[in-house]
């Protein structure tokens, strides 16, 4: 997945079933930044983050 993006951090879930894409909660990867900088002292500077796995429509058309 490759997208032209103006912001510095910007995070998707990409469903590896159906190949959908959706946003991922800014706020989430933000508490994930904050606990990385608390424990190892690491200054980020940007994100692009991509979590790649199942959605729940495929999950459930699966179990059908």
């Amino acid at each position: 997945v490759f997208e032209w993006i103006s912001q510095s951090n910007h995070h998707h879930l990409l469903c590896t079933n159906c190949g959908r894409t959706m946003p991922l909660d800014n706020q989430l990867v933000q508490e994930f930044i904050s606990k990385v900088h608390n424990r190892h002292g690491f200054h980020v500077n940007a994100t692009h983050l991509i979590v790649s796995g199942t959605e729940h429509i495929c999950l459930d058309n699966k179990n059908r």
